[in-house]
Parts: structure tokens; C-alpha cells; sequence
């Protein structure tokens, strides 16, 4: 706990939940922990991991117990260009392969088309400024949303 709430420390949590990490953040270092991230998950992940049927299965159930008390959104976050390579190695057709959770849900925001707009820490990790534009990004599109579905006639 000490860790995560000094203000000293490379992680600070902050009372809205946000755990905000400050890591050395020049080009060498950061192409360095992206390509051992990606090295990673080739030898450690890719070769272990398929597709779970019943993974999806409790997120279609999860998306239909919870619209039973709101809205639920899908939200497919941006990745470094290298690791969405691995992904997309792992399961082409990834939006397909998910569309009854899609369809179901109160809608989805795939920023991984936005992939080379945003800074990473090690291609998975956003850089907090990216962080906070995608978090914007994401409550503008709920709230543009959330405006066209509670209009009145």
C-alpha cells in the first residue's frame, strides 16, 4: 500500500482509482520494453493460447446480466502496431469471432484502428497522455451516445 500512495514512488494511486506509473520514457527504452513485450507474448503466449469458447460464453452472459441494470460497452483498446501483429496472428477476424457479444451489447469502440495515434510505455501499456486522450475519446463516444438514445420526441 506504501508503494502505491507515496508520491515518490514510480506508482502512485490516486484516490479516483487511477493508478498513474511515471516510467523513463526516451525512444530507446521504450522500443526496448516493446520488443521484449512482443518477444514475450511470441514465445510465452502465442504458441499457449486459443480462442475460449467458454471465456466467451460468460462474457455473452455477463453483457446480458448487466444491460438488465444499464448500458454495456465493448470497448477494444489501442495497441503498439507489433503487438496487434501477435493478435492478430492469435485470432484473425477478432470482430467477427466476438459479434454476438457485439450485437448484444449497447455498442462497441474498436481503437485499434487508431493503433498509431497513441503512445505506449511497452506496446501494450498507453503513456498516461495517451491514456487520457483515449479516455476521452471513450466518454465522449458513451455520452454521444447515451444523447441519441434519451432524446425526447
Amino acid at each position: 500500500y506504501k508503494l502505491l500512495s507515496n508520491r515518490t514512488s514510480k506508482a502512485f494511486l490516486h484516490t479516483n482509482g487511477w493508478l498513474e506509473v511515471n516510467f523513463d520514457m526516451d525512444s530507446i527504452t521504450v522500443q526496448k520494453k516493446t520488443e521484449d513485450m512482443v518477444r514475450t507474448y511470441r514465445q510465452n503466449h502465442l504458441p499457449k493460447s486459443n480462442f475460449s469458447t467458454n471465456r466467451y460464453k460468460y462474457l455473452v452472459e455477463t453483457i446480458n446480466f448487466l444491460e438488465n441494470h444499464g448500458n454495456v460497452y465493448l470497448v477494444r483498446l489501442p495497441i503498439h502496431s507489433m503487438l496487434m501483429q501477435v493478435e492478430e496472428e492469435l485470432m484473425p477476424n477478432f470482430n467477427n469471432k466476438i459479434h454476438m457479444a457485439i450485437e448484444i451489447s449497447s455498442g462497441y469502440l474498436d481503437l485499434t484502428e487508431r493503433n498509431e495515434e497513441f503512445r505506449y510505455t511497452d506496446g501494450n501499456h498507453l503513456f498516461k497522455d495517451s491514456g487520457r486522450i483515449v479516455s476521452e475519446i471513450i466518454a465522449d463516444w458513451i455520452l454521444k451516445d447515451r444523447a441519441l438514445t434519451h432524446k425526447n420526441p
